[in-house]
Parts: C-alpha cells; structure tokens; sequence
C-alpha cells in the first residue's frame, strides 16, 4: 500500500463489505442518490465523447447506484475501488442494470491510469479514510485533463445534527464499521483543493437529517422492511426544509465541492 493507507486497504474493506447487504432501495438512500445525480448532471455534461471515472464502488456495490445510471447516458464510464471484492459486487449488479463499465481494481493514491485522461471524477464518501488527503488530491489532479472537473464529498464536521459526534459514539462502543474516518467543513475542503492547483466552482451538501434517522432506515430495512415506511415520512420534512432555505443547502451530513483543474 501508498502512504497515506486508505484504512487497512483491501483486506479491510473486503471483510466490511461482505458484512453489508444491498441497500440502494432504502429509502434514505434513494433520497442520497437522487442528490448525487442531481448534483452530477448540473455540473457535468453527461456525452459519449466524455470520459467519467468514479474512485470507490462501495455505493454501486451496496447503496447508491449512481456510476450505473451515469452509464446510462453513454458516456465512457470507469470505476475503481481498492478491493477485489467490493469491485465483483459492483460488476454482477453492473450486468443486471445492462450498463457497460470498466471495473478497475487499484489504489487511490496510485491511479492506474495515464495523465490527463479523464474530463469528469466523481468521488463521495472515499477521501476521509485516509491518512493523507494531499496524496489524493494529487492523483485527482493528474488524471483530470486540463480543464476536466471533479466532485468531491466527504462529511461535514459542523453537520447540525452532529454527525461526527455520532460517530465517535459508536466507536467507544466499538459498533463503527468503517474504521478511520475525518470529517471536514466547506472552507477546509475548498482550501484544499485551491492549495492543490484546483479552481473552485461550486459547494453543496448532501443527505441534511439527522444521522440517526439513517441509522434506522437502514436497519429497518435490514431487519423490519415494511417499518421502512415511516421512516420514508419521516425524511421528507428535512428535503423539504432543504429545498426552501438556502442556508441549509450546506447542512448536509456529506458537503461537496465542484473544482476545474486549471488549463496553463
């Protein structure tokens, strides 16, 4: 593994993600995918002479089925993840949706790919697990073409609903399954990529409800599908909330940045 191991590496991940059922039709995470391509489509032009590479699979593996729908426009897609396993789950659903992917397994802080190949990135939920956040940017910036663009998510450390003080909760009782895991706000995430060579374009946020609601859901899912119901109603007042007040629009737990790698 690179400096800046994203965990443990494979090994780690592997075992999480046999842990994991599929729970892209819950309805919190449906609620997260239609942000996500929302959030893609205003920011990116979506055509076949485009190329789109998405670092980490773990949402087409077991959530967000986001990679799969961006296929679905034509435009040359790849996704990458660290482990072997997480990339076999993403590759079956991948041939049940009928969509054409290349599924590459690599290292996020050694991008198996040459410089200036890609026009669109996309990455949620992956860079906090690292040591080394620079390593990443770095990458991201060599694979981008010169005025390629990138979105990038990652937790919000001034959430309202106090999300990271949930997660350190749940790690005292050892219930965390994901391991090392930072959490930043817009002006740290904005500094840096700007540091990095990258010009800013544009922020948001992603999935504003309290973190425990998501718990739930997914837990009802798992165990009680048919409750999954209530908590269907009960995230609809915070969408809602999110679409009307612009302040909110930087509340979510996951915050997201656009960026442009600069054209010298």
């Amino acid at each position: 593994m690179s400096s800046g191991d994203l965990n443990e590496g494979f090994e780690f991940w592997d075992k999480v993600g046999k842990s994991f059922i599929d729970y892209s039709t819950a309805p919190t995470t449906k609620y997260y995918f239609d942000e996500e391509i929302t959030a893609i489509k205003k920011h990116f032009e979506l055509s076949p002479e485009k190329t789109f590479l998405k670092l980490d699979l773990w949402n087409e593996a077991i959530n967000t089925n986001i990679l799969f729908e961006v296929a679905k426009s034509g435009i040359e897609c790849f996704g990458l993840d660290i482990s072997e396993g997480i990339v076999q789950r993403a590759y079956n659903k991948s041939r049940f949706e009928g969509v054409d992917i290349n599924f590459v397994i690599g290292d996020i802080f050694n991008l198996p790919f040459k410089k200036n190949s890609f026009d669109y990135l996309y990455t949620m939920g992956t860079i906090e697990h690292s040591k080394n956040m620079e390593s990443i940017v770095s990458q991201i910036y060599q694979v981008l073409k010169p005025g390629g663009k990138a979105i990038i998510g990652l937790p919000n450390r001034l959430d309202p609903f106090f999300r990271p003080l949930l997660k350190n909760i749940m790690e005292l009782f050892n219930i965390y399954s994901f391991g090392l895991e930072k959490s930043l706000d817009v002006a740290e995430l904005r500094n840096l990529f700007f540091k990095n060579k990258f010009r800013i374009l544009n922020s948001g946020s992603m999935l504003f409800l309290p973190g425990i609601l998501r718990i739930i859901d997914l837990f009802f899912f798992k165990y009680f599908r048919f409750l999954t119901k209530v908590t269907e109603i009960l995230y609809k007042p915070f969408q809602f909330l999110k679409r009307k007040i612009p302040f909110l629009r930087l509340s979510g737990y996951l915050i997201y940045i656009v960026v442009e790698k600069k054209q010298w």
